[in-house]
């Protein structure tokens, strides 16, 4: 079941997929990565790489996220790297 409210492209069902060039160049700017800190870069390659398609891999995702990061309200400005959510 689809919990989210979105529908998948045909070419993204299965995961991973390519953007088309037209829609990769228009993604561009959020495309863009850093190279990761230690612990978000472990995270990064506990993630599983396969999965029947795109749905079950974000639900599984997000799922797992759910339960290893606990939301805090925090009151300092400004957004964490992923590094300081995975160590704190």
């Amino acid at each position: 079941v689809n919990p989210f409210d979105f529908f998948v492209e045909p070419y993204a069902d299965s995961f991973p997929f390519e953007y088309t060039k037209d829609l990769k160049t228009e993604l561009a700017p959020y495309l863009e990565t850093i190279k990761p800190d230690p612990a978000f870069a472990k995270y990064l390659a506990s993630i599983p790489r396969e999965a029947p398609n795109t749905v079950n891999f974000l639900v599984d995702l997000n799922r797992e996220l759910q339960q290893k990061i606990n939301y805090v309200i925090r009151m300092e400005p400004g957004v964490q790297t992923p590094e300081e959510t995975l160590t704190s």
